[in-house]
């Protein structure tokens, strides 16, 4: 019992001294003012994988029709949809300019990916999700951050569209708190992962780094480029700027949810940087602490005391983090259910987990392991 407490207070020190540099981190990065009017106007290709998004593909090309930039090429990459998503792309192609609708030769979300890629004419990438809506500056900002950092790949943010349930709140919250260790991560210069939902990154870079890419996963090239972009010394920012915050959709369903999750949780099989596994890892070890310190206060008073400890602890650390950082994303008001979520968490994360590396993953009504 002693042992267990030793090491239970080394790991939840550990946990509280990296939310701290979080912190730290994300206090380095300053929001960013655009310039009133662009020095340069670079090539620009929007690059959007899809499948069987006949629902939200409508807000997305209203929302990419209403960019107050210019200079942009759109490529679909159509992955072998079996509803009316086709037919959405190719009206929206004959209506507009410099928009490009394929179907990649190879089924998956990554081959679309470098498909869509390696096709591009652009010097500067944006990807996005088909279920992100895009606010009117959001290419015009990126490239105005372009110009003025020249970085590599610059990650933007994600937020989730929710309503009144709290099964939706908890998942918006969930992952803004992975959001803000992403920011706080790239603030310390050492991040650890990005969202393909909103990243950009030049065609060289992307060149230069293509064939790094893990290919044993059918997910996660977003992640991979940036672990091989950090490897080669590249120039990796985060854009703190509100007009550049994309908008997605909450899963609708726990299986869903699960789903997803699973197949992020995939991808950490493959990872080879050692600062992201040490994350993930101490992550994981201050939830399995409380944990286990949960169970044995079924047998021990003088464990349930423990387990109280060291949950508040983390809750206190965690809450102090997201209130802090919510504000960004204007939604503060999630905080409120920061105890639920830290008393769910542990679940969550040991059935991520599991599903993770032993059950079969599905997306968009394909499964895969």
């Amino acid at each position: 019992m002693q042992l267990l407490f030793f090491i239970s207070c080394l790991v939840l020190l550990l946990y509280v001294a990296m939310i701290i540099a979080f912190w730290v981190g994300w206090q380095r990065i300053p929001n960013f003012m655009p310039e009133k009017k662009l020095k340069q106007t670079p090539r620009v290709s929007l690059v959007v994988c899809c499948r069987n998004e006949e629902q939200n593909l409508p807000s997305l090309l209203a929302s990419i029709s209403s960019q107050s930039y210019k200079n942009f090429e759109v490529v679909f990459a159509n992955d072998h949809s079996t509803d009316q998503t086709a037919d959405l792309l190719a009206e929206y192609a004959k209506q507009h300019r410099d928009v490009r609708v394929f179907v990649p030769q190879k089924i998956g979300k990554k081959n679309a990916f470098r498909e869509a890629i390696d096709g591009v004419s652009g010097e500067l990438i944006c990807c996005t999700d088909a279920d992100c809506l895009l606010s009117e500056k959001h290419i015009e900002t990126f490239v105005d951050y372009y110009n003025s950092t020249h970085a590599d790949m610059i990650l933007g943010g994600v937020r989730m569209c929710y309503e009144s349930s709290m099964f939706e709140a908890l998942q918006a919250l969930e992952f803004l708190s992975l959001q803000a260790s992403t920011v706080g991560a790239v603030g310390l210069g050492c991040p650890i992962m990005c969202n393909g939902a909103n990243v950009a990154f030049t065609r060289a870079a992307w060149k230069n780094a293509k064939e790094k890419l893990c290919m044993k996963t059918p997910s996660g090239d977003d992640e991979f480029l940036l672990f091989a972009l950090k490897e080669m010394g590249g120039n990796i920012r985060f854009i703190k700027n509100e007009k550049t915050v994309v908008m997605t959709n909450v899963c609708s369903t726990l299986k869903e949810f699960f789903h997803q999750r699973s197949r992020w949780t995939s991808k950490s099989l493959y990872y080879t940087d050692m600062q992201t596994i040490v994350v993930a890892l101490l992550v994981f070890f201050s939830v399995l602490v409380i944990l286990l310190w949960g169970i044995c206060s079924c047998f021990s008073v003088k464990a349930f005391y423990i387990f109280l400890l060291f949950f508040f602890v983390k809750f206190a650390v965690d809450t102090f983090f997201m209130y802090k950082t919510l504000s960004f994303f204007a939604e503060r008001k999630l905080c409120r259910f920061t105890f639920l979520l830290s008393l769910l968490y542990p679940v969550y994360v040991v059935s991520s987990l599991f599903g993770g590396f032993f059950a079969r993953k599905m997306w968009k009504n394909r499964i895969f392991r």
